[in-house]
């Protein structure tokens, strides 16, 4: 807007410069042959959007974000610990991704953290956990419970076995004395100042205290954010000594995010479309004109969803941010056509003219943009790449009805 006009001024002015404009007559000519079936078009063209948009409610999303990352050559890392390690992992029906993942509880107080504990065993025993969990510890786990009467158990035992003893042969004697009654000789509670040095240091906050946290392991894939949003949902907030204990992780940011996606795209897109119909309403001022060329735009947003879902392309947390894109670049191209059919004034049939000194700008202008958005395509990073795909389809069905459908949609408002 500001420098190109000024560019082009000097290179008139001092090289000049002559530009012949080129015209595209097979836009015309294609025009001309769709309208003589104008009406059998728009009603297929209905037809195709409403198949589309029905495929839309069937095009899945990728939650496994280890199948969007950069695409390794299998065979360079065939023979690497790595690729050892998970087809071991996987020989023995593993989950390599998130084997004992550490989540952390912050609790107030030991007790607190002790309740907690209790809370996990209990969800564990009834399997309410869904198997996820692998293991808990926190300080109470390494302090057993009910000693008094595990004192006296152990007490019983000694005495049996001591009462028996000498009617062992001297080799089961040798055997008892060295491997069984030295675990027996337990005669006090043990208590957590009993605990080992490098347990505590495990358990230690920054101020120098301990005790008040609990570690939670949990299976499964943690860069899958299906997986993680049910693992939040599950165990994010946990109630101890009628208390709410919040679960602490890295990984359970892919939970938030995951919601954003499913809760915020969608309001993003819809904000998208007011703010693409109050611009067309703005500039043509005029109601019926702003729906004239809205209809399309969502037509070919729809086509897009029934190419993504005909092409078996899934969604992800990377292209989804195409759809407020194509909602914004799909609509140039018409605003182009319809902008130059509403100020020429002494051509008679206007749309066959516009089709054949537009439509070829319109036509290089998209495709410029689709090549753009098509070189993404190629990028080894497989989020990276589905964004050029999905664009580039869009830009497609932008092109495709502001070229075929809009100049049949006008002709049909001007006839009628």
């Amino acid at each position: 807007i500001l420098f190109f006009p000024v560019f082009i001024f000097f290179l008139e002015k001092f090289k000049n410069l002559s530009v012949r404009p080129r015209n595209i007559t097979v836009l015309e000519k294609v025009y001309l042959y769709l309208n003589k079936n104008r009406s059998n078009v728009i009603r297929l063209s209905i037809l195709i959007t409403v198949l589309s948009l029905y495929a839309y409610f069937n095009i899945g999303f990728e939650y496994d974000l280890t199948k969007l990352s950069y695409e390794v050559d299998t065979a360079d890392i065939e023979n690497s610990v790595v690729k050892q390690y998970e087809k071991r992992v996987l020989d023995e029906g593993r989950d390599s991704q998130s084997r004992g993942r550490a989540s952390i509880f912050l609790t107030e107080s030991q007790e607190d953290a002790a309740a907690l504990t209790n809370l996990l065993r209990e969800i564990e025993k009834s399997g309410e956990d869904g198997g996820r969990i692998e293991g808990y510890y926190s300080l109470s786990t390494f302090v057993p419970e009910d000693q008094d009467e595990k004192l006296r158990v152990i007490r019983s035992m000694k005495r049996m076995i001591v009462r028996k003893i000498n009617a062992l042969s001297d080799e089961n004697r040798e055997i008892i004395e060295r491997d069984i009654l030295p675990y027996l000789s337990l005669d006090e509670n043990i208590t957590k100042e009993d605990i080992p040095k490098w347990v505590l240091n495990m358990l230690k906050e920054k101020d120098g205290t301990y005790g008040k946290f609990v570690v939670l392991l949990l299976s499964g894939n943690i860069k899958d954010m299906k997986n993680v949003s049910e693992i939040k949902e599950k165990f994010g907030v946990l109630e101890a000594n009628d208390k709410k204990v919040y679960m602490s992780a890295p990984y359970l940011l892919l939970a938030d995010i995951d919601e954003i996606i499913h809760k915020q795209i969608p309001i993003l897109a819809v904000f998208a479309m007011i703010a693409v119909f109050l611009t067309l309403l703005i500039l043509f001022r005029k109601f019926s004109h702003s729906v004239l060329l809205f209809i399309p735009l969502l037509a070919a947003v729809c086509w897009m969803f029934g190419m993504v879902k005909i092409f078996g392309i899934k969604f992800n947390l990377f292209n989804l941010v195409i759809v407020p894109t194509i909602l914004g670049t799909g609509i140039d191209s018409s605003i182009h056509i319809f902008h130059r059919y509403l100020y020429i004034e002494d051509i008679e049939n206007k749309i066959p003219y516009i089709m054949k000194k537009t439509g070829g700008a319109v036509l290089f202008s998209s495709l410029t943009t689709f090549v753009g958005f098509w070189s993404l395509t190629f990028s080894a990073h497989r989020g990276v790449a589905s964004i050029g795909a999905i664009a580039s389809l869009g830009i497609i069905a932008a092109t495709v009805v502001n070229l075929g459908i809009l100049p049949l949609i006008m002709e049909k408002k001007k006839t009628s």
